[in-house]
């Protein structure tokens, strides 16, 4: 009772937040971080089955508004409420694309009281995830024109940079495989750099040849 009084007092009753996210599907992602609802629990008193047992703590969220919600170095645990309504066939996910944060723990709502529980982050073993990339994909389970809520809370000692789409496994993997080719470009520029001033300096014994080496490796 206490619990419930402090959050009254700090978030007073008035209409909940609501910001359901349409997922139109037309073969790419979505960037969502500017739709989602955010709350920050610098106490770390909330757990999920307070915020469905409570529906007034649900006032402490807010739309993001921000492309990538950014709440930088803190000790408090960030929380995400996503409404989705899938208009498609498509199986969608969520990609929260930061290896750094330590633990997420992801909330599907089945119902208005029960939820399945997935948790995942830097700080847990790595073949535990459904899915074994440094981004963290949550199959959001919403069929045809019905309309599904998750929740992430997030801590972690890094910067909290929230950085999330929709979209389906498929889009993932096609700008996945774009995003590899430019890495492996810009690398292989990099070693041609460093080869070229090394075989520079070697021939023409200069040794800022040798700096220029080092400078590419570390600038790469």
């Amino acid at each position: 009772i206490l619990y419930l009084a402090f959050w009254l007092c700090v978030f007073p009753v008035k209409p909940l937040a609501q910001s359901v996210i349409t997922f139109l599907g037309n073969g790419k992602s979505i960037n969502i971080g500017s739709d989602i609802l955010v709350l920050e629990d610098k106490d770390l008193l909330l757990t999920i089955d307070n915020l469905l047992k409570y529906p007034e703590l649900q006032q402490g969220f807010k739309k993001s508004g921000q492309n990538m919600p950014n709440f930088s170095i803190t000790s408090s645990a960030i929380w995400c409420k996503i409404t989705v309504q899938n208009t498609t066939n498509d199986a969608l996910y969520l990609k929260l694309n930061n290896p750094r944060l330590d633990t997420i723990q992801f909330y599907l709502l089945t119902d208005s009281n029960t939820y399945t529980t997935q948790e995942t982050g830097m700080m847990l073993p790595f073949e535990r995830r459904e899915f074994e990339t440094p981004a963290y994909l949550f199959a959001l389970n919403v069929p045809k024109n019905e309309i599904r809520t998750c929740y992430l809370r997030i801590r972690s000692n890094s910067p909290i940079q929230i950085p999330l789409k929709l979209g389906t496994l498929k889009a993932f993997w096609a700008e996945s495989h774009w995003t590899d080719l430019i890495q492996g470009i810009y690398i292989g520029f990099i070693l041609v750099v460093i080869i070229y001033n090394l075989y520079v300096g070697a021939t023409t014994r200069t040794p800022l040849f040798f700096y220029y080496a080092v400078f590419a490796f570390l600038s790469g």
